[in-house]
């Protein structure tokens, strides 16, 4: 099958997207990638990618096709001109490329929901099958992380998003309470299905360089790890009032690996506060993460308290399972449900830092039995629910129904 993925975020940048395409090339489908230049999270377009470098290249048997876009940088107004300078140039060359014959279109949906129409567009000059799998709902999306409330713009949105929903073949969304709100938009249910991020389990860890890397920065003492993007929407300032109040607990130790837009913000407050026991470690290789969550007594996993949030299920959450960790929540909704469902660990209100601080110290005094359940519940429900082969295998079916 020749799929043309249509994703604005795409290899150097670290996206499960890029996992899929290999996966799918393996499968010996022929994969070519429509994506933007990478920026993300710096919001600087990578070295090598610059003054027309690199806009067409082959990956792990991919074929990649990148479009000019303006870099996100670290503001508002160059994020929007982001989205609209992939959507464009993406209708652009999906209207005047010349036509191939693919036979599946696949879109990869993270903010913007934008990213659907290039791959719209050509869907309607080649009459081929459009699969879109939908990780941010908009317009609540916008409502949440931008503060756009104006009802005209959320209207326009509306509208919008049930355009592309309607010119799409199959929605797989990434939590069960996206099929819910998709369907009552008035969407067919028979083309809206529940399809899980996946994670592939860490083999052994071996590296002794990653290994090396891990014992000179994590700190020892009672380590309760972050990993991911460290943005405004994700609400992680509650960390930094935790651990304020878990001063008196010098083993407890909190840890953010990654990078985003509000890491210097965060990164200066903990500082001026003298927060000795709360770490920055930097963005790390993918690769990595398994050492580091090796190293961790148990991981965290922090939303701000929205509507949309509360129906999310963060990708991060399968990468911990994945790896056996306890996991300690401050969130709500669907992932709030998954946690005390699965036994894997505690949970408390998203935005409240006192129940967080509390339920860090209660995880540091549990006994190691209870621990070691937690840790066997959370192997357990990834193994039953997001084990890779599992998923991807839901996925190749959805596929070949539509050949």
């Amino acid at each position: 099958m020749k799929i043309l993925v249509v994703t604005q975020y795409f290899y150097p940048e670290n996206f499960r997207i890029n996992d899929l395409c290999k996966e799918l090339a393996i499968q010996g489908h022929a994969v070519t990638v429509l994506t933007g230049l990478p920026n993300y999270p710096e919001g600087k377009i990578y070295e090598g990618y610059q003054h027309g470098q690199g806009r067409k290249e082959t990956w792990q048997g991919i074929n990649i096709i990148r479009i000019p876009i303006i870099p996100r940088k670290q503001n508002k107004i160059s994020l929007i001109l982001n989205y609209f300078s992939f959507f464009i140039n993406g209708c652009l060359w999906a209207r005047f490329t010349k036509k191939q014959a693919y036979d599946l279109i696949y879109v990869f949906e993270v903010s913007p929901i934008t990213v659907a129409l290039p791959a719209i567009t050509y869907k309607k000059r080649i009459y081929k099958p459009l699969i879109m799998n939908v990780q941010d709902l908009w317009p609540e999306n916008v409502e949440a992380i931008m503060g756009i409330t104006n009802k005209a713009v959320i209207g326009v949105l509306n509208k919008l998003v049930d355009y592309i929903y309607c010119n799409c073949t199959l929605i797989l969304t990434s939590s069960k309470c996206f099929v819910n709100n998709i369907t009552s938009r008035g969407h067919s249910e028979n083309k809206v299905k529940f399809w899980p991020q996946y994670c592939e389990a860490p083999s052994q860890l071996d590296d002794k360089a990653f290994q090396q890397q891990v014992e000179d920065e994590m700190p020892e003492g009672f380590n309760l790890v972050f990993t991911g993007n460290i943005g405004e929407a994700q609400g992680l300032d509650i960390i930094l009032k935790a651990a304020q109040k878990t001063k008196a607990y010098p083993q407890i130790n909190w840890i953010l690996i990654g990078d985003g837009r509000a890491r210097q913000r965060l990164e200066d407050e903990a500082k001026k506060q003298q927060l000795e026991n709360l770490f920055f470690l930097g963005r790390k290789p993918e690769k990595a993460i398994p050492y580091y969550l090796n190293k961790a007594d148990c991981a965290l996993l922090i939303l701000s308290s929205n509507k949309v949030f509360d129906m999310t299920l963060p990708a991060k959450l399968q990468t911990y399972m994945a790896c056996g960790k306890p996991i300690l929540g401050s969130v709500n909704g669907e992932a709030a449900e998954l946690i005390r469902e699965s036994q894997s660990g505690l949970c408390c209100p998203a935005g409240d830092n006192n129940a967080l601080a509390k339920a860090a110290i209660q995880l540091f005094h549990e006994d190691a039995g209870m621990i070691a359940t937690m840790t066997q519940n959370s192997k357990n429900y990834y193994i039953k629910n997001f084990k890779k082969e599992k998923v991807l295998k839901e996925l190749f079916n959805y596929i070949n129904a539509l050949e």
